[in-house]
């Protein structure tokens, strides 16, 4: 009950200094973002123009799948690689917004966490609470944009449009209504980036935040051009799902098992570490 508490207190003190030391960076991120949105939503129109497509019927499903849908498996007959650049950007905007906050936290503010906080846990767990929150809040704004785009630009029709009909429904292996494969669309890369922000946050305790990000975007690019399971990036590319590669693909329970697997590892192993580390003298970036 005690850890409970100080663990909530720590954590509400992490919501406000926290989002107020990250706000310029989420600024920022969201801003990306809708420009994301009017870049693939003109690149929609472009491909629809060349396919033949009525644009005015694309919908919000067609903008998720040109967003989130990250790149098959590669193949050694690939000849027309593109790499996944918008769903690159848009993983990255987690570890780039949460960026140092825990370390600078921890280090700037060593003896009044230290002294407060009777159980070191409490303070792990209230950095581990507040890199969630930073991915709930980055999804869920993204989630309100997206409506409010496709209210404005795009057609609010439930079924599938012409564009999704020719250009998405033939790949996908399974029976799916546009609004649940649109959830999958937005849920794949929402779990994929809550895992490593989390990751992010716990690495920058033991390295500098520059390092940090740098593995976390190296994760991400070989998962372009690996079909490994053990990189996180695949976990997000709906291209890579079952319903889409029913002979490869992976299922929700993979993704589950990966992440739950991997947050043990990290979290447990990041916590032992923690405990025996000497925060006082240790030099701040």
């Amino acid at each position: 009950m005690k850890l409970g508490k100080e663990t909530l207190s720590l954590f509400k003190r992490d919501l406000f200094l926290g989002f107020s030391s990250v706000r310029f960076r989420w600024i920022t991120s969201m801003s990306l973002f809708v420009i994301i949105l009017i870049v693939s939503f003109y690149q929609l129109k472009g491909l629809g123009e060349i396919e033949g497509i009525d644009s005015s019927t694309l919908t919000y499903t067609d903008l998720l799948f040109n967003v989130f849908r990250g790149k098959e498996y590669p193949t050694p007959d690939d000849l027309n690689f593109k790499f996944p650049f918008l769903w690159l950007i848009i993983q990255l905007m987690g570890p780039f917004i949460i960026g140092g906050y825990v370390r600078d936290d921890l280090f700037d503010q060593s003896s009044f966490l230290f002294v407060r906080a009777k159980q070191r846990l409490s303070i792990w767990m209230s950095k581990l609470f507040f890199a969630i929150a930073v991915v709930i809040s980055m999804y869920l704004i993204m989630a309100i944009i997206t409506f409010l785009f496709s209210i404005f630009f795009l057609s609010v029709s439930p079924g599938w449009s012409e564009y999704g009909m020719k250009m998405i429904k033939p790949l996908i292996a399974t029976d799916i209504t546009p609004f649940v494969f649109s959830i999958h669309l937005f849920l794949l890369p929402f779990f994929i980036t809550l895992l490593i922000v989390v990751v992010q946050a716990i690495f920058t305790v033991f390295m500098r935040p520059i390092y940090a990000f740098i593995i976390m975007l190296s994760m991400l690019v070989v998962s372009v051009f690996t079909t490994s399971r053990l990189v996180p990036g695949s976990y997000s590319m709906i291209l890579r799902h079952h319903s889409l590669d029913s002979e490869y693909g992976f299922t929700w329970t993979m993704v589950i098992i990966y992440i739950i697997a991997i947050l043990l590892i990290v979290v447990c192993s990041g916590y032992f570490l923690f405990k025996k580390m000497d925060i006082f003298p240790k030099e701040r970036d």
